[in-house]
């Protein structure tokens, strides 16, 4: 399924999808869209624009969400070795967010952009030993 269909509850998000894919320039608001993502996904902002702007099979995106997993992982503990925690959290949060996608992925489920209680439902619902 198209990345465009999977987004069609986040108009915003298919308008900076559409710019990215041709080259666009963003403006203001796109950019906002793109730090938000970044924030609530625990991930770059260059690792929130590259999801945003592939438009893959999910089976595609596997190996990818696995890179993400290990370096936003190895992140964390790096940063509360460091005894910055604040951003150690925010790493695992990343981390949490590729392992999720990772799986959904494996799933064939294309996803660009889940809430936590999205995540949490797609978790009770797929894996065993419900959380």
């Amino acid at each position: 399924m198209p990345l465009i269909e999977e987004l069609k509850d986040w108009p915003e998000v298919v308008e900076v999808h559409k710019k990215l894919e041709k080259g666009e320039k963003l403006n203001a608001q796109d950019l906002q869209w793109i730090e938000e993502i970044s924030k609530e996904s625990g991930w770059s902002v260059d690792d929130a624009v590259d999801e945003i702007k592939k438009d893959k099979e999910p089976s595609s995106r596997i190996e990818k969400y696995q890179k993400m997993l290990v370096e936003y992982y190895n992140e964390a503990k790096d940063l509360e070795k460091k005894g910055d925690r604040r951003q150690a959290g925010e790493k695992i949060w990343g981390a949490i967010t590729a392992l999720i996608k990772l799986l959904v992925a494996k799933k064939g489920v294309g996803v660009i952009y889940w809430s936590a209680g999205e995540m949490y439902r797609f978790i009770s619902s797929n894996v065993e030993g419900k959380v």
